[in-house]
């Protein structure tokens, strides 16, 4: 009776773990079911900028690199015409922030490559027809950001050269990080340089960190967001400050006075003043739980004014200026809401963007003139795809697929 029974259990088992092994192999097989090495092999783009002409649009591809176990970014431009694609820059780098020049000449961008041995992040140019890119500027720690000042001179944030005491305990081979060193907060300050002779010009004297900048397009003016201290992102108690630079007249001169805290500027069209955001908070003293706010700086009065968005949530993912006014995303829970700003008469007026498919809808890049747009869709239900229209009565009009990646998650939709 027992050789039986064990007889009878070794079958049952074994026609259970059949069982198991057939459903198994239906869900491994299943072209439906996520894998882990689907979430890992995923490209994206982004980073997107649209050449002065309208025509093309430089954009990262961002890749994953097995051999570096890291991502790394491709440069590639794409026409907005016959959706023509080009691959400017390829290998082991991650190449970054591509910015045309104002003639459509170069494209500039950030990476880390070359030969040196201590290889920081520098600014680089590339034809758009092709060729090595070539070296720019050689800041010894390297630089953080930058924007075009006019077809030849380009507009960058740095650190100075090491100091004496950074030499001092290198020599000490002292590399001890001090948290949270006040009495040590390295300035970040704005830069100029000439494309052609490389020469660099330092623009400020601040003693705070240039975090955030944005010029205008006649070149005339930067505005700046200075951290002022190195505790702000976790006490929230000496806020950073934003200043107006005239590069013209050489002068540096203090914005939103108060409480008050401006970032995402956007300049307009005509140079005459710049959209920003400020948070809001019911207690002034702590905006950590805020929600943002839109303001428009206008240099004729060189006071801020608060754009009145009549959206209870006010703003959500950002906005881009457009020849129509100012194109700007509103927080509405899982959705995206797109309204057009625009002062007319000297009152702001809105109107919604004219599209069924809204709130699916996030843009990209607006070029120079403010109107083409690139934007990219996507639902639940559909991989993101980037697409391309024209800005044309509170519309975008003439729209086309323009990039699609991951081509092989159709399948898994």
């Amino acid at each position: 009776m027992g050789g039986k029974m064990r007889k009878t259990m070794f079958i049952l088992t074994g026609f259970i773990l059949l069982i198991w092994g057939v459903s198994f192999s239906k869900e491994t097989n299943d072209p439906k079911k996520w894998t882990i090495d689907d979430v890992l092999k995923q490209e994206s783009a982004g980073s997107f900028d649209v050449s002065p002409d309208g025509k093309w649009v430089v954009w990262v591809k961002t890749r994953p690199d097995k051999k570096q176990d890291r991502t790394v970014g491709d440069l590639y431009i794409t026409g907005l015409t016959d959706s023509t694609k080009i691959q400017l820059t390829r290998g082991k780098y991650n190449d970054r922030s591509p910015q045309w020049s104002p003639d459509g000449k170069w494209i500039a961008f950030t990476s880390v490559r070359g030969e040196d041995k201590e290889k920081k992040n520098q600014i680089w140019l590339i034809n758009p027809k092709g060729g090595e890119p070539w070296q720019v500027t050689k800041m010894k720690n390297g630089v953080n950001s930058f924007q075009w000042q006019d077809a030849k001179h380009l507009i960058f944030t740095a650190r100075e050269d090491t100091y004496l005491r950074e030499q001092e305990l290198k020599k000490k081979k002292d590399n001890a990080i001090v948290v949270g060193d006040q009495e040590h907060f390295l300035p970040v300050r704005l830069f100029q340089t000439c494309i052609k002779g490389k020469k660099v010009t330092r623009l400020s004297d601040n003693t705070g960190k240039i975090g955030e900048f944005a010029v205008s397009p006649d070149g005339r003016w930067v505005v700046t967001n200075e951290a002022q201290s190195i505790h702000f992102p976790y006490d929230y108690k000496i806020k950073p400050r934003q200043f107006l630079y005239n590069l013209k007249e050489k002068t540096r001169t203090g914005i939103f006075p108060g409480k008050k805290r401006s970032s995402r500027f956007a300049w307009n069209l005509d140079s005459k003043g710049f959209f920003c955001s400020v948070p809001f908070a019911n207690d002034p003293d702590n905006d950590y739980v805020s929600v943002s706010t839109l303001y428009f700086f206008s240099l004729s009065t060189m006071k801020p004014e608060q754009v009145p968005l009549d959206w209870k949530w006010e703003l959500s993912y950002g906005y881009q200026v457009t020849g129509e006014g100012l194109l700007t995303s509103l927080a509405n829970g899982p959705w995206n809401k797109l309204a057009f700003y625009k002062k007319v008469s000297g009152k702001w007026q809105n109107t919604p963007l004219n599209d069924p498919y809204e709130k699916n809808i996030y843009i990209q890049d607006v070029s120079k003139n403010g109107e083409t747009v690139v934007f990219t869709y996507t639902t639940a239900g559909t991989p993101p795809r980037v697409k391309a229209g024209t800005i044309r009565n509170h519309q975008i009009q003439n729209q086309k697929k323009i990039i699609q990646l991951n081509l092989w998650m159709e399948k898994k939709y």
